[in-house]
């Protein structure tokens, strides 16, 4: 993302916070009821662009992201971050759903922020974006989602707003590899993912576990669950009660390993 750009953005949102609450948020929430209207929303949902998070009452299991620290100021600490939406955060998939209201028009680099999307989704997972339909048009947002190797891409229907928008799906099935260093050692891992699970999934590296059919255990542990980095990381802790040693490494090693794979 052009670094001008996002110091210009950053100090026009932060300079006009308390007028942009006042001025739309029912024009965002009138654009949210009707993306929830068609049932869309799932799972752990990433408001990408959040704001000052208007939506953040809607949705149960709410995460949000903003470049603007002002805007951020009356929102929940624990699941939202001052950030960059083309470099987000988050381990490879981990929400189910990436919403963007009014947004993608402000991003400069904007397969960038498709992409990035697609990175944080689990397989099978679902985003949802719309812009001003006075910069973008529909089929332009719709060859960004398929550029980026979206799936069943529809657009939405948001008439009688100042908005245009399509919706995709992250494919279900897809084999990966990744390599994660930690202070234990290199980590390995070669992944399979069918129907949006682990179907085969193997781990290796130089670092050390004991008892030494540790990751064998792990790797049939795994197998069969759901392809989220959540998912994986809450399995990881309660797999580590089985772990005597493991010199250098944590659970959360091991599923940011299996996560880049994903």
């Amino acid at each position: 993302m052009n670094e001008e750009r996002k110091l210009e953005l950053n100090r026009l949102y932060d300079e006009s916070s308390d007028v942009y609450v006042k001025r739309y948020k029912e024009t965002q929430l009138e654009k949210f009821k009707l993306v929830r209207r068609d049932r869309l929303l799932r799972g752990i949902v990433l408001d990408a662009g959040c704001g000052p998070c208007f939506l953040r009452e809607y949705i149960e299991e709410y995460f949000g992201i903003d470049i603007s620290q002002k805007l951020l100021l009356s929102c929940p600490k624990e699941r939202v971050v001052r950030g960059d939406v083309e470099r987000m955060p988050y381990p490879n998939s981990t929400f189910d759903t990436v919403l963007s209201i009014t947004v993608l028009q402000n991003v400069p680099h904007k397969a960038r922020f498709i992409s990035e999307i697609k990175r944080v989704l689990v397989p099978g997972g679902m985003v949802i974006v719309t812009a001003l339909r006075k910069s973008l048009s529909e089929k332009e947002v719709i060859r960004l989602l398929g550029n980026s190797g979206f799936r069943e891409i529809e657009k939405l229907d948001l008439e009688g707003t100042e908005d245009i928008g399509a919706i995709g799906k992250k494919e279900l099935d897809y084999r990966g590899v990744s390599e994660y260093k930690s202070k234990g050692g290199l980590i390995r891992c070669r992944c399979s993912v069918s129907e949006g699970k682990i179907s085969e999934i193997k781990i290796s590296g130089d670092f050390f576990l004991y008892p030494e059919e540790a990751i064998t255990q792990l790797e049939d542990h795994l197998t069969g669950s759901r392809a989220s980095y959540i998912h994986i990381a809450s399995i990881l802790e309660e797999f580590w009660d089985k772990i005597r040693e493991s010199p250098g490494l944590c659970p959360r090693d091991l599923a940011l390993a299996i996560s880049r794979a994903l």
